[in-house]
């Protein structure tokens, strides 16, 4: 998981499901330093991280602010994340979890990358 960069791919919510239709403009890689670096679309960004087993939340994250496209999830990408609490992987998935069964982010490893 550390290391290796992801792509959003869906979030699924008690009462919608997101489906990310470009993943490769949402990203997440975290370094063995406990920083996350992010892509949010047009933007860069990132910021700490804290990991334990089956644990994990982001601290404050900051971005750059290109102004994206319309139809750009940027906002609300980053509004999950700073929500997350936990996580866990299944098969080639990684799942963040929001709390108190708020809703599931999955991720894909970036295909040809780390």
């Amino acid at each position: 998981m550390i290391g290796k960069t992801w792509q959003w791919q869906e979030t699924v919510t008690p009462v919608e499901k997101i489906t990310v239709l470009q993943p490769e403009r949402y990203t997440l890689r975290l370094t063995e330093k406990r920083r996350a670096e992010l892509k949010f679309d047009c933007n860069r960004g990132g910021g700490s991280y804290q990991i334990a087993e089956g644990k994990l939340s982001f601290g404050p994250m900051m971005a750059t602010r290109m102004a994206c496209p319309e139809d750009s999830m940027d906002a609300i990408y980053m509004k999950y994340l700073q929500n997350v609490n936990s996580y866990f992987i299944e098969g080639d998935s990684l799942y963040l979890e929001l709390p108190a069964g708020n809703g599931t982010l999955r991720f894909r490893q970036q295909p040809g990358h780390n």
